[in-house]
């Protein structure tokens, strides 16, 4: 499966329809690990992040807010990243 990343700059669950200027940067990863990399680098930055499968376009993780600590991912149906007192650990 491939994943795309998506990073916005505003909370996707409370839009109303298609506002346009949201979506600040986007990526794709091929790997469950990649796509937390990516997540964990946009929401780092202060972006919501959603994961998507890219190609069914199914949402598979998210929206995840920016002000709020990062929560368990998952994918793959196993835990993948955590973090616990401001530290990220990844099960491999």
């Amino acid at each position: 499966m491939k994943y795309c990343i998506e990073a916005s700059t505003s909370n996707p669950e409370t839009r109303h329809g298609y506002e346009r200027g949201n979506l600040s940067n986007y990526d794709y990863a091929n790997t469950p690990n990649g796509a937390i990399n990516w997540t964990k680098a946009f929401w780092e930055r202060g972006y919501w992040v959603e994961i998507y499968n890219s190609e069914t376009k199914e949402l598979l993780a998210g929206p995840f807010n920016p002000d709020e600590k990062l929560p368990p991912i998952f994918l793959a149906h196993r835990v993948i990243v955590w973090v616990k007192n401001g530290v990220m650990h990844e099960r491999k």
